[in-house]
């Protein structure tokens, strides 16, 4: 087994999560699994959260200290999704802040 699972692991895990907020949040009609799924998301927002801060953090700081040792397509592929995950983090806290403030 390779050394280092657990950057790639953060990679699929945060796209996942991306995307499962984002199809749910917006698409009228979903699968019930996804809706389940968002629900459950959203009742340990303050969880998922933090493990999203994290994994976003992680991804941010190995695409600094590691940017020099990538190949050339591997940088443009990682500064692509640092900065997708990062931006992707920064608006699903201002939709939350919003939707937490609308419903009060």
């Amino acid at each position: 087994m390779e050394k280092n699972w657990l950057l790639p692991f953060t990679y699929i895990a945060l796209l996942t999560l991306n995307a499962l907020f984002f199809l749910t949040k917006y698409l009228p009609k979903v699968p019930s699994f996804l809706d389940y799924s968002y629900r459950f998301i959203t009742e340990n927002l303050a969880f998922f959260t933090f493990l999203e801060f994290l994994g976003v953090a992680a991804v941010f700081v190995d695409f600094i200290l590691n940017y020099d040792k990538s190949k050339n397509g591997g940088k443009a592929l990682k500064m692509l999704l640092a900065g997708v995950f990062v931006m992707a983090f920064v608006v699903k806290i201002f939709i939350n802040y919003m939707d937490s403030a609308l419903l009060n």
